[in-house]
């Protein structure tokens, strides 16, 4: 039997409360960039899924997450909210086997 290690990751860490402001310098070569990804305060980068949910690139106790929030507040003043989750390398791997999947079901609904 398979068992999933999603126990060690249901745990928000504690430093999600922190402010994340981005990073609103662009550089020449930026400019063709697409608006939908960047880096935050922290160094992470970060993907837009819309005007307030990104995934974000990051290590938590070392280790590497993908971490889907949705976040609120103003201009470049955006926090992260309680509302995601964070996945393991692992288990973000079994989420892009599985699309097919999801999106033949998606067709069904």
């Amino acid at each position: 039997s398979d068992k999933d290690s999603d126990e060690d990751y249901d745990e928000e860490p504690k430093k999600q409360k922190t402010v994340i402001k981005e990073e609103t310098t662009k550089q020449p070569s930026d400019l063709n960039d697409d608006d939908n990804k960047g880096v935050n305060s922290e160094g992470e980068p970060y993907f837009k899924l819309s005007a307030k949910r990104r995934i974000t690139l990051r290590k938590w106790k070392g280790v590497p997450m993908i971490d889907i929030r949705e976040y609120y507040g103003n201009g470049n003043d955006i926090k992260p909210g309680k509302k995601g989750i964070s996945l393991s390398l692992d288990q973000y791997q079994k989420l892009r086997e599985l699309i097919p999947e999801i999106d033949a079901a998606i067709k069904d609904i």
